[in-house]
């Protein structure tokens, strides 16, 4: 009976071990194809790609937060305002759907909130803007030392007509610290949001040359 069950248990690791390992390929394959993207048809790819792997692994996290931000990515790529707002749907709509409450998931709110606010900022800075704030604050409170808060933060601001504060010269301070953070920043997994390093430099560039 010892024998047995011994034997039973060496089988159910060997079966954990493989469908891991199938998950971290398909995470690897997925992450591959993210930076290779060229446009809203690839990201589509690439968005499918995530929530599959997030239908096959469920008490994972990270395929349905990849899922999200990619569709916000798109909408933020599309020119029509009414697809625009569709990829903004299907991003809160998998959002929704992600268990897990950390710094990551509420910048992710914001970044789609300010997804939102890029089809109709005058029709829903009140509300988008104030999903935008509250998740921003969340995010803060559980980790004060992730960049791309301020990264979030200072693109927000950037876009921000100057009549209401924003502006190049308002959100530079803001891209100087995220920067900062880059620096030294180091993802906590193999598949933790690693994104707006690059971004951040660009948009600091942007800003020094307004001057």
């Amino acid at each position: 009976m010892k024998r047995v069950f011994i034997s039973f248990i060496l089988v159910l690791l060997s079966l954990v071990t493989q469908a891991q390992n199938t998950y971290e390929k398909a995470m690897q394959e997925a992450f591959s194809q993210m930076g290779k993207a060229q446009g809203i048809a690839d990201l589509q790819k690439i968005a499918n790609q995530f929530e599959m792997i997030g239908k096959n692994a469920p008490k994972e996290w990270h395929p349905n937060y990849y899922a999200a931000f990619v569709y916000a990515r798109m909408s933020y790529q599309e020119e029509n305002l009414d697809k625009k707002d569709i990829y903004v749907e299907k991003a809160l709509k998998i959002w929704e759907s992600i268990n897990e409450k950390n710094d990551e998931i509420y910048l992710l709110r914001a970044f789609i909130a300010q997804a939102s606010l890029a089809v109709d900022g005058q029709g829903r800075w009140q509300t988008q803007g104030s999903i935008f704030d509250e998740n921003i604050a969340k995010a803060m409170k559980i980790n004060p030392s992730n960049p791309r808060i301020y990264y979030v933060q200072g693109t927000r601001l950037y876009h921000t007509p100057k009549m209401f504060g924003g502006g190049a010269k308002a959100a530079m301070p803001l891209f100087e610290k995220a920067k900062t953070l880059f620096e030294s920043f180091t993802p906590t997994s193999t598949f933790a949001p690693k994104w707006g390093k690059n971004e951040t430099t660009k948009y600091l560039d942007l800003c020094k040359n307004s001057q």
